[in-house]
């Protein structure tokens, strides 16, 4: 009696279940399935360090107490180990329970109690001979194995308690028959330890056990809350369907003809599937569907309506009758094809380009890969649109996107039916032509391509001009790699771009080597900033009139690693196709500006600006920034900007010009004469100084008429209140002619090719030493580079 008595008791503690107020029996049982399920878990985890544990202070204990003993505790712990394992195994292999009962838990609290009693006898094994080291080992292996198992076991505080309770009572008799006043300490702080984490693990458990009781109301009110939608489901999106044994539409079907679209000839909802327009497709998945008796969700059925296509997405499960009996189908119907069409749409545009509508670089690809499959490739055009950016920078953005357009269809034309045109992206396009296998063909073919998409547009009453260059590449027999077709037609292309545009040219074997060295410099100059490769040179120009050095312009230099140093005129072109000018631009200002605050203080430094620069609208913050870090006087600071600076986005770029001279910096307009020299540009931007182009300056000493061109433009820039200083000066006839056209600098090899950073105090010192003026011309140091 007192037993069964003990045993309800026991059974009553393990059941009790730590939430707010009383809970229907099926709600408890759920409750106690997720307790379950969360300590099912992390058991592998648990018994896993429990065996390791066990090893690990068996190992340290051998020879400190006896060894029997020792041996059977190690194997009673390994094997309760095991066996938890061995129960983890297979219920893991089973379908999770739903609901658990109480027998359940009161195991789980018994095998913990056991388990816990088990390592709770270890200090009394090992305590009486064991010396400190090891006393310190099971302490710390107690003190954790406490803190696990209750991380463990929270969720059931039962069995948190009993594996708690178990470890502690062996643990602090073996320190209390120990009776030192150390032992007692800390008899009296695990105590402390393991009360506090049965409190905090119980207060766990409360959240805990009513989180997952509202996650099951909530699960369990779902389905109800879904089927209490009909008397809102009138001119709604989504409303309530129902049908019968037979399959006839009972409920929701006049909202159905409506979102179809068809005639509302109905007195009920009554209504059979076959008089909805539904297509074979449709009909046949639902009759399937309805033979099986099984639930469904997301239907996405297809409605041939007056107007179009309609999409209802259906979801649904069978109705039992109080026998059993199947009475039909009850669900929700939704109007999706507003979806439906956005994802066609979104379909549409992975294989397109929503601009043009033809094939984007993805289709385009993928029909490539088709064609290398089949004998008798075809040839591949890769074009790019000469004169676009211009037009672009000029007219705008969207005069751009309807030129492209227009390009579009004349390549779409010019190619005819059994070719594919794809428009990569920018001002990019590749056609492959099928009939065109032999070069005769395809250079007939891109003539004609090029004489279309070169005469003149006429958009808004503009007329607009460009040309286009491409790139032509035949598939090798037995090649069916589509990316190095399409390098070779880019190859080609970067080859028709180099000889003047406005034509074609083949693929050559002997591209691919510059092919190979043009990627590779792509690659690599994407890391120069990065890996400090860019450095700086200084190319000084002096003043004309007494030969002083009056300043230095900051050139970019790059020293890879592997290539050794790169020509500017190989890398610029390159960094400012891939974006990589602007960074490469504010790494050289940066640079510079520190070398040059350590020059004298009349030593000038002038330093390019790139478009792209400029169009970020941040170089004035850099700018500032800069001259405040490296201790630089702005008006130390000379900023050039090119012709074709001046094109893009005028209104920014006349506010940042503002803003710099308003630091005190100067700017000067570089290479004039080379790209639009358009006069109204002197006038509406506030240049300091005007620097004359080398072509200009290498033909004056002969030409008579460039002479005069020279000198018209010299008393231009001084009527305009600019200095100049003339570019490309390289003999002591040209040194001449333009001081006494009154130019007022000279810079160019003739004075000094460029020096590095850690050369120009002493080519300023050698300077000084010769009177004043510059270092020779040509002869010496020009020369000596």
């Amino acid at each position: 009696m007192l037993f069964k008595r003990a045993r309800a008791r026991l059974t009553d503690w393990c059941g009790h279940l730590p939430a707010d107020g009383p809970l229907p029996p099926d709600l408890v049982a759920r409750a106690r399935a997720g307790q379950m399920e969360t300590i099912l878990t992390l058991t592998p985890h648990m018994m896993v360090v429990n065996i390791v544990n066990a090893t690990i202070v068996a190992a340290f204990a051998a020879g400190h107490c006896d060894p029997l003993l020792l041996l059977v505790w190690y194997g009673l712990a390994v094997a309760l180990g095991v066996l938890a394992l061995a129960e983890w195994w297979v219920r893991h292999h089973r379908p999770p329970r739903l609901r658990t009962s109480v027998v359940s838990l009161v195991r789980l609290t018994r095998n913990a109690g056991l388990l816990g009693i088990l390592w709770g006898l270890l200090p009394i094994l090992v305590w009486p001979n064991a010396g400190p080291e090891l006393r310190n080992i099971v302490t710390a292996l107690v003190a954790g194995m406490i803190g696990g198992g209750c991380l463990t076991l929270y969720v059931a505080p039962s069995a948190m308690t009993a594996w708690i309770l178990g470890i502690l009572a062996g643990t602090l008799t073996a320190l209390g028959v120990s009776g030192t006043v150390y032992d007692l300490i800390l008899a009296t702080l695990l105590s402390i330890y393991g009360l506090t984490l049965i409190r905090a693990g119980k207060a766990a458990s409360v959240a805990f056990v009513n989180n997952r009781i509202a996650s099951e109301k909530i699960k369990e009110q779902s389905e109800t809350i879904s089927m209490l939608l009909s008397d809102f489901s009138e001119g709604a999106r989504d409303w309530l369907w129902e049908t019968d044994a037979n399959g006839t539409i009972v409920r929701g079907g006049r909202q159905l003809l409506e979102h179809i679209g068809l005639p509302l000839a109905l007195e009920t909802d009554m209504l059979a599937p076959d008089a909805l327009g539904a297509n074979r497709r449709t009909l046949a998945r639902l009759r399937w569907l309805f033979r099986s008796r099984e639930p469904f969700r997301n239907l996405v059925a297809g409605f041939d309506g007056p107007e179009g296509a309609v999409w209802i997405s259906l979801s649904g499960k069978p109705m039992r009758d109080e026998e059993g009996i199947f009475a039909g189908y009850r669900g929700v119907a939704s109007d999706v094809t507003d979806i439906q069409k956005a994802e066609e749409q979104i379909a549409y545009l992975a294989w397109h380009d929503p601009l043009t509508g033809l094939m984007n670089r993805a289709s385009f690809t993928k029909r490539l890969d088709i064609c290398l499959e089949k004998p008798g490739h075809g040839s591949l055009f890769y074009l790019d649109l000469d004169g676009f950016k211009a037009v672009n920078d000029q007219f705008g953005h969207g005069m751009g996107d309807r030129l492209l357009g227009e390009v579009a269809q004349r390549l779409e034309k010019a190619t005819g039916p059994d070719g594919m045109v794809a428009r990569f992206g920018g001002d990019e396009f590749a056609i492959l032509s099928i009939k065109a296998r032999t070069r005769q063909q395809a250079a007939y073919l891109a003539k004609r391509v090029v004489d279309r998409v070169s005469k003149p547009y006429v958009i808004d009453g503009s007329i607009l001009k460009i040309s286009v260059s491409i790139g032509i590449a035949f598939a090798d027999s037995g090649n069916r790699d589509t990316a190095e077709w399409l390098n070779r037609a880019d190859l080609a292309l970067y080859r028709t771009k180099d000889e003047g545009k406005a034509g074609y040219r083949f693929y050559e074997a002997a591209m691919d080597e510059t092919l190979r060295r043009r990627r590779f410099i792509e690659r690599e100059l994407r890391a120069s900033v990065d890996m400090d490769q860019i450095t700086v040179a200084f190319q000084p120009f002096q003043d004309a009139r007494d030969g002083r050095i009056s300043g230095f312009e900051a050139l970019a230099r790059w020293t890879h690693p592997d290539l050794g140093d790169v020509p500017p005129a190989e890398f610029i072109p390159v960094a400012e196709r891939i974006g990589m000018i602007g960074a490469i631009g504010n790494t050289v200002l940066r640079q510079a500006c520190s070398f040059a605050a350590n020059w004298p203080a009349g030593v000038k430094l002038a330093v390019n600006l790139s478009p792209q620069q400029l169009q970020a609208g941040s170089i004035v913050d850099y700018v500032t920034a800069t001259l405040r870090e490296t201790g630089l006087p702005a008006e130390r600071l000379e900023l050039e900007i090119t012709e074709s600076t001046c094109l893009i986005n005028t209104a920014s770029v006349l506010n940042q010009i503002g803003e710099l001279k308003a630091l005190g910096v100067s700017i000067s307009l570089d290479d004039f004469g080379t790209g639009y020299s358009a006069l109204s540009y002197l006038l509406r931007f506030p240049f300091d100084k005007m620097k004359i182009d080398r072509s200009l300056v290498a033909p004056a000493v002969t030409d008579p008429a460039a002479r005069d061109m020279l000198d018209t433009i010299l008393k231009l820039a001084h009527v305009l209140g600019l200095n100049t200083t003339a570019e490309g000066v390289e003999t002591d006839e040209q040194a001449r002619l333009l001081t006494a056209l009154g130019c007022d600098y000279l810079q160019g090899f003739g004075i000094s090719r460029p020096l590095s950073a850690g050369k120009v105090p002493l080519f300023l010192l050698e300077a000084g030493q010769e009177g004043g003026r510059g270092v020779a011309p040509v002869t010496t140091a020009a020369r000596a580079g």
